[in-house]
């Protein structure tokens, strides 16, 4: 009876871990709207009415980007090819708002069969954007690479001065790799490069 009664008490804690990042990601989704859609109707004012046709393929990548991020609360995996897609349509929305400031460049050597948690590349380039000092001075070189064991994201590192960071989101996306791929992600960081590995598992 006891070996019965201590394998539901690992099932039960098993279902709340899930349970809770199940809310941190939702609550990741929360945060990212108000924050994301403010920044993204301040850049859509300025270009409605000097450039229209930039602003509809604005609004048409928006929507593509929201679209994807509403549809995440019943998955805890996707497929790459899906979360690559995603990361084009933000990284469009981020070239118009931070126009050369950004150089962004990205090598896929896979055959597009593999999965990822959702969303890691939004937080990965979200606190590249948040966490250094970037200007047409010393625009951000950011290089992203897919082999067949992770997704890398790497960039310049030029943190901001009396930047404090709790790195929560970074802890936060190292549990849902543990959890749902079995795999931690990997952080690199020396004088002139930060780093981030995101496992992949085979579809």
């Amino acid at each position: 009876m006891k070996e019965e009664e201590n394998k539901q008490i690992q099932i039960n804690m098993a279902i709340l871990e899930r349970e809770n990042l199940s809310n941190q990601v939702r609550g990741l989704i929360q945060q990212l709207n108000p924050h994301f859609f403010f920044n993204a109707l301040n850049t859509l004012s300025g270009i409605v009415r000097e450039n229209p046709e930039k602003s509809e393929m604005f609004i048409d990548k928006l929507s593509q980007v929201f679209r994807y991020v509403l549809k995440l609360e019943d998955y805890t995996i996707v497929d790459i090819g899906e979360e690559l897609k995603f990361m084009d349509d933000y990284i469009f929305l981020l070239k118009i708002r931070f126009e050369d400031m950004l150089n962004i460049r990205m090598n896929d050597t896979t055959d597009g069969k593999y999965k990822v948690v959702p969303l890691c590349t939004q937080l990965l380039l979200e606190n590249i954007i948040k966490h250094n000092r970037i200007n047409r001075q010393i625009p951000m070189n950011i290089d992203i690479t897919i082999d067949e064991e992770y997704l890398t994201v790497s960039n310049t590192y030029l943190p901001k001065n009396n930047l404090n960071s709790s790195k929560m989101g970074l802890k936060n996306l190292n549990k849902r790799c543990e959890l749902h791929l079995g795999k931690s992600i990997i952080v690199e960081q020396n004088n002139s490069l930060f780093t981030v590995k995101v496992p992949l598992i085979r579809a």
